[in-house]
């Protein structure tokens, strides 16, 4: 539906659509110029654009609350009983890995390297059908998957939201310079949907299930079957934490939500070099741009990333 309402603004003549993609591994899409606008995790992307893999700039953000879900089998009660045991945070270079660490080393207080690692691919949902079929003993995963594991006997060994800029929209440099109306119209449309689900009242107040005959008519009206593949608006009610969303329905986050991932990207042995700093890869003008418009706070702040409006 997002896109949907993208595709109805105006476009640069240079793009006939509206054309992003949410991945786990969205940079070599970017890459490739198959995709122009990417939706990623900060973690996985800010590496490549440190290393010179991409120029690219961050233009808005997807997420602004990290779920740092360490879910376990039945019969692990306290962290301590995790040791010698298995654990897996998905495919080697996804940013659970980096998320599992640090919840072992600053709030279990365990050294990471006593648990076996098992990466594996499959998603978090892929995750999850391995500890439920015992072959994993914990799992990094999402709010909707703690009700299967608790109803299976298992536990959430740690289960926590972080105000963090996690999901982040990014476009190759040369395009915001070249093609800014393209991305602020892309955003736009992005915007006026998230603006759109919460209609229904104040964000941590609505229920946007109760616009969900406007959703399913206008995805009809746009061409969307929802009987290929299901508009399963409770599932993703569930997913989004209930009534506390991980969208960012503005497309921003604080400059401490910034500083914060970059704090983990940072740590020793991760995955950026100590001399990134996020503020460099960022061009917001649009998110301010339709902030502005809608009589809302600018967000981040330009004045704390030492930019002049």
């Amino acid at each position: 539906m997002n896109l949907m309402a993208a595709k109805e603004r105006t476009w640069d003549n240079i793009f006939d659509e509206v054309v992003w993609s949410v991945t786990e591994d969205p940079i070599p899409l970017l890459v490739s110029d198959e995709r122009w606008l990417v939706n990623g995790e900060a973690l996985a992307i800010w590496p490549a654009m440190d290393q010179g893999i991409v120029d690219a700039v961050i233009v808005g953000v997807f997420n602004d609350v990290d779920s740092w879900f360490m879910l376990a089998a039945p019969g692990i009660e306290q962290p301590e009983d995790l040791i010698g045991k298995t654990i897996s945070g998905g495919k080697v270079g996804d940013s659970w890995w980096a998320v599992a660490e640090i919840i072992f080393d600053e709030e279990f207080g365990i050294p990471f390297s006593e648990v076996e690692q098992i990466t594996m691919g499959g998603g978090s949902d892929g995750r999850m059908e391995a500890l439920l079929a015992g072959q994993l003993d914990a799992f990094m995963g999402q709010p909707r998957h703690v009700p299967p594991v608790l109803e299976a006997g298992g536990s959430c060994l740690w289960c926590e939201y972080k105000d963090l800029a996690q999901g982040l929209f990014i476009v190759k440099r040369e395009t915001m310079e070249n093609h800014r109306d393209a991305v602020c119209a892309a955003l736009g449309g992005l915007f006026e949907a998230n603006q759109w689900f919460q209609s229904d009242g104040p964000v941590g107040q609505s229920d946007w299930r109760n616009v969900q005959p406007e959703v399913e008519e206008y995805l009809v009206a746009n061409g969307y079957d929802p009987s290929e593949g299901g508009l399963d608006v409770n599932r993703t009610w569930e997913t989004s934490q209930g009534t506390e969303f991980n969208w960012a329905m503005d497309l921003g986050a604080s400059v401490k939500a910034f500083d914060d991932v970059q704090r983990i990207a940072q740590r020793e042995g991760g995955e950026i070099s100590s001399d990134f700093d996020w503020k460099n890869y960022a061009d917001l003008s649009c998110v301010w741009d339709l902030q502005e418009a809608a009589g809302l706070p600018l967000n981040p702040d330009p004045a704390e990333m030492g930019v002049t409006r």
